[in-house]
């Protein structure tokens, strides 16, 4: 039994279908937390395959690391949609699924019939989800977005960086994977009032939205004050004190965040031979230093990197372990990360067998059920490697599955530029 089951063997959404009409990261992530969670996700891939297969350095045949990290655990079937086939094989598997989940744009899914109502027409009571952009309302609503496009538009990246230099978007796909985290919770919601109130819902996310609500805050102060709040590098720009990054007599990067009572305070400028700083009535207690006057915020962080350039990281780490009411961690490397104890034990970085002589480490699930971190994933799947089992089964003939792959062929030979598609009927 998986770390990810209960008692009984099961994990929360087995015996559901998805239908994974998906590429890159913002769908497909979803369509992967969904088969961590335990529902069945049958991804359909294009004759050359997701072209996410080929991102980043490839590890196993034909699987680059943007795939392998979000398309673990699922089944995949491969098609040329276009085709009669194809679209007879997408028809039926809709027909039984519980989710159909795409982050393709409407026009493109209306053209090949994978539009909600045409769908619905096979299975009423499918839930359809879709991720885009920038929503599905509004003039850009079938405007094309990559991760970077939607940080921009969201305005998390105008925020990053150093207030004297160009914006510095993020060093990570937040857009895309906080939009498949909010997709999923929307399939979740949608399966729990189906199974309730018999209520068959169009579940949207974006990227857009999500980076807004992962601005929350900031946007909240900002509506409410009027106040443009600018990029201030190593701080944050709602924060007028001393949080923020500084680095340490061994130029290791720490970030202080808060402290919970004025002992700490103290105990922190004793530490670093400045005793009196602490008792400088202009921040002298917690509540004061996230509103130290603008005048002044400057001293208040000159006055913190000399005192944290004072001592090295291996006795900040030993000092910051006898004071639990003072929250300060060292800025962690991506190695370091994948070594954490803590991500390590809570299964948040855990293992994936690529092939029987290959297993690496992935990011885990973030949540588990019972106190049970699930520490062990199965393989993304190979391209195609479940078409004909899943034609079988949907009484498709050998004939049928043989029609499919030249179709298949075809379509991956004209996409190479391999023959002519004079012949093709327009798509």
């Amino acid at each position: 039994m998986s770390a990810a089951s209960d008692q009984t063997g099961t994990r929360p959404l087995d015996g559901v279908r998805v239908l994974e009409f998906a590429t890159a990261i913002q769908g497909p992530a979803a369509g992967q937390f969904l088969a961590d969670l335990g529902a069945e996700v049958i991804k359909v891939e294009p004759p050359l395959g997701d072209s996410s297969r080929n991102i980043g350095p490839v590890a196993t045949s034909n699987m680059g690391s943007q795939f392998i990290a979000v398309n673990r655990g699922k089944r995949s079937i491969c098609l040329d949609a276009h085709s009669a086939t194809g679209r007879a094989l997408l028809e039926r598997l809709a027909a039984i699924s519980d989710v159909f989940l795409t982050n393709f744009r409407g026009p493109a899914l209306e053209r090949m019939g994978l539009d909600d109502a045409s769908l619905k027409q096979h299975n009423p009571t499918l839930i359809y989800a879709a991720a885009s952009g920038f929503g599905p309302a509004g003039p850009d609503a079938t405007k094309a977005m990559v991760d970077g496009a939607a940080q921009a538009r969201g305005g998390l990246a105008g925020m990053t960086g150093n207030p004297d230099q160009r914006p510095t978007p993020p060093g990570a796909a937040i857009a895309d994977t906080s939009g498949a985290m909010a997709l999923t919770l929307g399939v979740v919601t949608a399966l729990y009032e189906r199974a309730t109130k018999n209520v068959h819902r169009r579940v949207d996310s974006s990227a857009l939205g999500a980076q807004l609500w992962l601005q929350m805050w900031e946007l909240q102060h900002a509506a409410l004050t009027g106040d443009v709040p600018v990029r201030s590098g190593s701080h944050h720009p709602n924060l007028m004190g001393p949080v923020g990054v500084y680095t340490t007599k061994d130029a290791i990067p720490y970030h202080f965040s808060l402290l919970l009572d004025p002992q700490a305070w103290q105990a922190l400028w004793e530490f670093c031979g400045q005793p009196d700083v602490a008792f400088d009535p202009r921040w002298d207690h917690p509540s004061k230093q996230f509103n130290v006057a603008a005048s002044e915020v400057a001293e208040i962080r000159e006055l913190m990197q000399q005192g944290f350039a004072t001592r090295t990281a291996a006795e900040w780490d030993a000092f910051l372990a006898t004071q639990p009411r003072l929250i300060c961690e060292r800025v962690r490397t991506y190695s370091e990360v994948l070594e954490d104890d803590q991500n390590l034990a809570n299964g948040y970085v855990s293992r994936i067998t690529l092939t029987s002589e290959h297993t690496v480490q992935t990011v885990g699930l973030p949540v588990a059920f019972d106190s049970a971190p699930r520490t062990e994933f199965p393989a993304p799947p190979a391209l195609g490697e479940a078409t004909r089992e899943t034609m079988l089964s949907l009484v498709f003939s050998a004939v049928d599955h043989e029609q499919l792959q030249s179709d298949v062929e075809r379509a991956r030979a004209i996409a190479l530029g391999n023959v002519s598609n004079e012949s093709e009927t327009p798509k």
